[in-house]
């Protein structure tokens, strides 16, 4: 049977266990402070995405040069891996909260019920 203390010393490991794995998840924003990945550049990373298909229609209507249409390739790229990379990111550490929160509030629940059966 688990003590009091040994609830409260698992506590206090999970926390700081908690800490150390959300720092591996912390993206830089734009001010340089480190915050938590969120889906939230989704919008702006699907306009350049659709722009650049736009313009490289347009472009391959011209009589420009043949390969111009192909530089549109490089910004819908690096959209589209930021998409994927940010929402990976975004989902592992949703993930990773969720089970924390989980062994947390089951090891709380347990402390709660031995404090009230005292």
């Amino acid at each position: 049977m688990d003590t009091a203390a040994t609830l409260e010393a698992e506590l206090a490991r999970m926390d700081a266990e908690w800490h150390r794995t959300r720092e591996t998840f912390l993206v830089r924003g734009k001010d340089g402070k480190l915050g938590e990945p969120t889906g939230a550049n989704l919008i702006p990373r699907v306009v350049v995405m659709i722009g650049s298909v736009v313009v490289m229609a347009f472009l391959s209507a011209t009589s420009l040069p043949a390969i111009l249409p192909y530089i549109c390739l490089v910004p819908f790229s690096v959209a589209t891996f930021q998409l994927l990379s940010g929402a990976g990111k975004s989902d592992a550490f949703d993930r990773a909260r969720s089970a924390y929160e989980g062994e947390r509030s089951a090891i709380v629940r347990k402390l709660e019920r031995m404090t009230n059966d005292e």
